[in-house]
């Protein structure tokens, strides 16, 4: 065969192959569907991680079907019972073109930043540090008791992690059982069009599991009964149900505890 005929071989190759890849390939906009959770922290004056002691950022988000970007926004003192905390709801952007990620939350406040993936588990944000520095002057009001870090720098980077929801709960280990009840994020999430809740009781009582869209309004019931010590799992259809963010809250005893979790409905 001559190198021309061998040339003209690989070259149709290619082009009969590109369709394909360019069918596989993965968007931005949806590598970064599901939940973030902040690992490190750096500005222009090095190293700050040591913040994550301070406060918890998580950010989670999901599409809508009418091709609405949708973000979960959640800032919060560490150690806090984040549980409880309902995070703010917002839109995002994404431009490709130039690693470019904006949000958009209350309706008015804007944080733009650069985005980049170090791996499919591993995404980081540079931002202007000015930015958040203003946005922890705002937090307090929300959030009673946050303590905000020193100011930042120059250029604020976040590393987030991708959170890995596979691992739902941890009490099938014997010897790893909690100490007190809890409630584990759903799975899977996203999810479509059921989703499994495990949950675990320190003590037998009254229970009650609910399902809350965003305006508040009750969609389900999923417990309600009185139970024994130990895990217990759920089942949430949501068939006929519109794409977007559900709040589920467990009720235990008289109401004295609850805990509450988002979780993302995705068609």
């Amino acid at each position: 065969m001559t190198r021309k005929s061998f040339a003209f071989l690989i070259a149709l190759s290619v082009m009969l192959l590109s369709p394909w890849f360019a069918l596989a390939q993965t968007t931005d906009a949806e590598r970064i569907l599901g939940s973030w959770e902040l690992s490190t922290i750096e500005d222009d004056s090095g190293d700050r991680s040591g913040d994550l002691d301070l406060y918890v950022f998580n950010l989670t988000f999901y599409a809508e079907e009418n091709d609405t970007l949708k973000v979960d926004f959640l800032i919060t003192t560490a150690g806090d019972d984040t549980q409880d905390r309902e995070p703010s709801s917002g839109t995002y952007e994404i431009d490709q073109n130039v690693d470019s990620l904006s949000i958009r939350l209350l309706g008015v406040f804007n944080i733009n930043s650069a985005y980049m993936f170090e791996s499919d588990t591993t995404m980081t944000l540079s931002l202007d540090s000015a930015v958040m520095n203003a946005a922890f002057l705002l937090i307090p009001a929300f959030v009673p008791g946050f303590v905000a870090p020193d100011p930042y720098t120059g250029t604020l980077v976040y590393t987030f992690t991708a959170v890995d929801e596979t691992d739902v709960t941890s009490v099938d280990r014997a010897d790893e059982l909690p100490e007190t009840s809890t409630l584990a994020q759903n799975y899977p999430n996203p999810f479509n069009p059921s989703t499994e809740i495990v949950y675990y009781l320190d003590e037998s009582g009254p229970v009650r599991l609910e399902v809350f869209d965003m305006a508040g309004k009750r969609i389900a019931t999923l417990a309600e009964a009185v139970l024994p010590q130990g895990e217990h799992r759920a089942r949430f259809d949501a068939g006929g149900l519109p794409t977007g963010a559900y709040v589920y809250r467990l009720t235990i005893g008289s109401g004295a505890k609850t805990l509450t979790k988002t979780m993302t409905l995705v068609r």
